[in-house]
């Protein structure tokens, strides 16, 4: 059986378990990708990570609840030189399927 590694929710669901965007805190960001962490249900933290379009205000933000193993691969990517951290972002968002080509 196939782990799921992040579901895209709605920004309606993004509300409704946050209370809204001011209510999570920003981790990392990069390229219009951004990892932020809120309290869910009985005070266990949930992560999500909200895609804009920085340039393009017509498309809408998409959002995507992920585990935590995303948020460790994520910390181990940072700590490489700065030339791979952008192969290595793209690398997880993809296998996570956050980001799709």
């Amino acid at each position: 059986m196939e782990k799921v590694k992040a579901y895209q929710i709605t920004e309606e669901e993004f509300t409704d378990v946050t209370g809204g965007i001011e209510n999570v805190k920003d981790m990392f960001s990069w390229g219009g990708f951004f990892l932020s962490q809120s309290e869910g249900f009985n005070g266990k933290k949930l992560y999500f990570v909200i895609h804009h379009f920085l340039m393009i205000d017509e498309v809408e933000p998409k959002y995507f609840l992920v585990t935590p193993d995303f948020v460790e691969e994520i910390g181990l990517c940072v700590k490489h030189e700065k030339k791979m951290v952008d192969e290595l972002m793209l690398s997880i968002l993809l296998e996570y399927g956050i980001l799709k080509i």
